[in-house]
């Protein structure tokens, strides 16, 4: 059997590498590209619902949300707070205390579009770290609404932000900054509020431009 000499063998080699270089496939898209995209197809969906948690409804006015937050004091499903202000409870089973969330809700002429739980100032220095709170909210909402539909990190983040679409409606839970935050937007609103500020804000630049 002929033996094959050092140039042939590096020829061989180098034909196989080219060879599983042309069959690579391209790089596959990043995961914030496909948050993107099915936030698109979200934002397109022909069904539109108005719930989010705990009863409340997207498209609601401030004085009905208050009216909300009073019932479910009523029935205990919430609390008030040191500072009179409403907090949820999400109880984590290796810990002898629920996380206490905060509630921040968002209007756009004057109809509810978005609502943000995240710690209460007091519960991360508390049994309650970040990461943990992190954790506690992730496994609420997994057990809620199944597995994410897309998770994505941002630059050099340990925890990925997680994000559902339910329809019109996204549900994500980010690390954040400092505390994580889990949030229920109406992504027909919300698109809706980014057109007319984005007008707003050509008219605001011409008018700065005709002064000059």
């Amino acid at each position: 059997m002929k033996r094959l000499t050092y140039h042939e063998i590096s020829i061989t080699v180098l034909a196989c590498l080219m060879f599983l270089a042309s069959c690579k496939q391209k790089p596959k898209k990043s995961e914030f590209g496909r948050y993107l995209e099915l936030k698109e197809l979200a934002i397109k969906d022909t069904v539109n619902i108005d719930s989010a948690l705990l009863g409340f409804r997207f498209g609601m006015t401030e004085k009905e949300a208050d009216t909300h937050f009073e019932e479910l004091v009523k029935e205990g499903k919430l609390k008030i707070g040191k500072r009179s202000n409403y907090y949820y409870e999400i109880p984590y089973e290796s810990l002898p205390e629920p996380l206490k969330c905060a509630f921040s809700l968002e209007y756009f002429n004057g109809k509810l579009f978005k609502i943000t739980l995240s710690p209460l100032d007091d519960e991360l220095s508390s049994i309650y770290s970040s990461t943990i709170s992190y954790l506690t909210f992730s496994r609420a909402l997994e057990r809620r609404y199944g597995f994410p539909t897309v998770a994505y990190k941002l630059g050099k983040e340990e925890l990925p932000t997680e994000v559902w679409f339910k329809n019109n409606i996204e549900i994500s839970l980010s690390p954040g900054f400092v505390e994580p935050q889990a949030q229920y937007t109406d992504l027909k609103i919300e698109k809706i509020k980014e057109e007319q500020e984005a007008i707003e804000q050509s008219k605001k630049i011409n008018e700065n431009i005709q002064d000059l």
